[in-house]
């Protein structure tokens, strides 16, 4: 077994001020560089610590955020190149998706690749929901744009014969031509970040190393079966080092000790959930399975940080907040639900607010109810206009993906 160690470098002095929001809509007034600097260097100091224990290292970024000041995973990355002899230096991950120049990606990976001699591992992600918006990305097409740029990037890095070009979708190139190229030949070993088995199943076929991140015990096993069965399908094994998990453990001289910080890094994962429900959703980013599975979490979208699940709470009625991050988060489905899963569908950029197509005929046109203004054909004692059926949580575990050849990533 290979262990990796991970720090978001989070800006911890500034969430007592922001309350319920802790991505997006940051003020970046409440960030003191000096504190920051403290921060990035003593996280550069453990990383440098893990490689005098023979420890891995892995990095991430994210954006606008008080939980990661990590905001260019590369330049870590490049001061560890350097500083680090031994350790495998793993960027868990690149967006790849919400990048506006791949060949800068494939550069920026080989470089990193020579300098450390060759001890890079390459994580491509689709990144999180709440990264569309500060990427300027339209989520309706966010995952073939990923896999245009990551073929992209394969091809760059492993072309040595001179320039060649590249006219897709999405990244136009008259001349393509990445110096140096990589110290691993042909290319860093690529890894993935799973959530699903449709995503894993992808990442079997490909031969690549996935990394389940708080899937939990009972999710685990069948993203693992189904990377297994991805591989069979192409006549592969699938060793145990194509499987990686991200657990969150709490260590300690006795048991209480080990108990306390093992809450205090649950942080991790109640911060997490401290985005506005606008972030959360935003249109096309995934299919109704995978916003399905996502609304199961307590607290999801709501804006509030996350107080234990139903289980560890009193019988009774859940708090305020979470109820209406309940209500808001049937309100999201029921709207993506409306267009057939279809995320291209009545989108025409991110975060447009979908309404129902116009009807000449007799049935429900576009109206607010909020206002009390009702249909025409209402007032006049007409038919009642047709109800959206609304979906229990029961019943959102029951819905299957559509078909749809595009694989969700988290």
């Amino acid at each position: 077994m290979k262990v990796w160690h991970f720090s978001e470098l989070a800006y911890f002095p500034a969430w007592k001020e922001l309350g319920a929001q802790l991505r997006n809509v940051v003020p970046s007034r409440l960030c003191e560089p000096k504190v920051a600097a403290d921060l990035y260097h003593r996280g550069l100091d453990e990383w440098a610590l893990c490689d005098e224990l023979g420890l891995n290292i892995m990095v991430n970024e994210h954006h606008a955020t008080a939980t990661c000041i990590d905001s260019v995973s590369t330049i870590p990355m490049a001061i560890l190149a350097r500083e680090t002899k031994k350790a495998r230096l793993l960027c868990l991950g690149m967006p790849i998706g919400n990048r506006f120049d791949a060949v800068r990606v494939a550069e920026e990976y080989s470089m990193l690749d020579v300098i450390s001699r060759g001890r890079v591992e390459m994580g491509f992600v689709k990144g999180a929901p709440f990264e569309v918006t500060p990427a300027n990305s339209n989520p309706a097409d966010l995952m073939t744009r990923f896999w245009e740029a990551h073929d992209l990037i394969l091809k760059a890095m492993t072309t040595h014969d001179g320039p060649f070009n590249w006219e897709g979708r999405y990244f136009q190139y008259r001349q393509v031509n990445v110096w140096p190229r990589p110290y691993q030949q042909p290319h860093p070993p690529v890894w993935l970040t799973v959530n699903s088995p449709e995503s894993a199943q992808v990442g079997g076929e490909r031969g690549y190393v996935i990394g389940s991140l708080n899937t939990g015990y009972v999710r685990t096993p069948g993203i693992y079966a189904a990377y297994r069965k991805g591989a069979a399908s192409q006549g592969r094994e699938a060793p145990r080092d194509r499987f990686a998990y991200m657990a969150i453990v709490g260590v300690g001289s006795t048991r209480e000790e080990g108990f306390r910080r093992a809450d205090q890094i649950l942080d991790y994962s109640r911060t997490a959930l401290r985005v506005g429900a606008q972030f959360a959703f935003p249109p096309g980013y995934q299919s109704v399975a995978a916003t399905a599975q996502a609304l199961k979490s307590p607290g999801y979208g709501s804006g509030v940080p996350t107080r234990g699940t139903a289980a560890q709470r009193p019988a009774g009625r859940p708090e305020r907040g979470e109820r209406r991050g309940v209500h808001r988060r049937r309100h999201l489905l029921r709207r993506h639900a409306r267009h057939g899963g279809r995320a291209d569908r009545g989108v025409s950029r991110p975060c447009r607010r979908l309404r129902p197509p116009p009807d000449d005929g007799p049935g429900r046109p576009h109206h607010s109810r909020r206002h009390g203004r009702q249909p025409d054909h209402v007032q006049q004692g007409g038919p009642a206009a047709p109800c959206r059926a609304r979906l229990t949580f029961d019943q959102l575990g029951k819905i299957r993906a559509p078909s749809n050849p595009r694989v969700e990533w988290p």
